[in-house]
């Protein structure tokens, strides 16, 4: 048990270490468009692409996040442009090819019968890894694990930034995740046909976290504050996995950055 443990935290760690391999194409010079922001699933947050999100990048990211969402204008996110701007996309399948999955025993690494989000993240990046220095059975495996629309070219993993494989996967792993309760069994793990996700609940529960005068809006520092906080449970959640204590002026690792709605 230990042993697995060990493991799953190597790869985790591993997929930090490999942040190189991914490529630092993720400059300050390639911030995403806010048009953008919504219709295109993944927002870069770690721009300079170091695999930590900084409180620099934080605080640009929240204000991008704000410009994006704020449809009416008014300087503040309502409960009702959160959600949809958080939903779009989710009425289509993800690229899932029928029967061609990786084997859920190479990623219940504690044998115990469930995929935990850890080890479905650890092993994705391992594969990616393997696959950013060339190995072509390894970029196969990752290419299933990572959320893919259907009309989406495959990810090139020796040019990605680190930052949207971490997204994709988890992202993936929300959409397997049926009963929400943050493993995969057997069956939500090798389900062919996925129906599209109804994530209301889970919004309207970020929105309430970042929403802390409760005035049913959500302002530029709200939504830095909440970033922060998500940022501060990274870093503790690696402090408790490497036993070293994370910087805060580098910030929080992406690999363990909890992603509003699954990026």
């Amino acid at each position: 048990m230990e042993e697995s443990k060990m493991k799953t935290t190597h790869s985790l760690m591993t997929a930090l270490a490999a942040t190189v391999a991914f490529g630092t194409a993720a400059q300050a010079g390639d911030n995403k468009d806010t048009a953008g922001f919504c219709d295109g699933g993944y927002s870069l947050t770690d721009v300079n692409g170091d695999g930590y999100i900084s409180p620099i990048e934080i605080e640009a990211y929240s204000k991008r996040a704000n410009v994006a969402m704020d449809a009416d204008k008014s300087g503040s996110i309502s409960r009702d442009e959160y959600v949809n701007c958080a939903k779009v996309g989710m009425d289509v399948h993800p690229m899932r090819e029928k029967g061609n999955l990786v084997d859920s025993g190479m990623l219940d690494a504690d044998e115990d019968g469930m995929i935990s989000s850890d080890e479905y993240l650890g092993y994705a990046f391992d594969r990616a890894r393997l696959a950013a220095e060339g190995d072509a059975e390894a970029a196969e495996d990752a290419q299933r694990l990572v959320y893919r629309l259907p009309d989406e070219e495959k990810l090139e993993f020796d040019t990605v930034p680190l930052e949207e494989v971490v997204s994709r996967s988890k992202r993936m792993f929300m959409v397997l995740d049926s009963d929400r309760d943050g493993a995969l069994s057997s069956e939500e793990y090798e389900v062919e046909v996925m129906k599209p996700i109804d994530i209301d609940d889970v919004l309207n529960r970020e929105f309430d976290s970042m929403d802390a005068d409760k005035s049913d809006d959500v302002t530029p520092e709200e939504m830095t504050e909440a970033n922060t906080a998500r940022a501060q449970r990274a870093m503790e959640r690696s402090d408790a996995a490497t036993g070293e204590k994370s910087d805060p002026e580098v910030g929080a690792p992406v690999v363990y950055y909890t992603y509003p709605h699954a990026m």
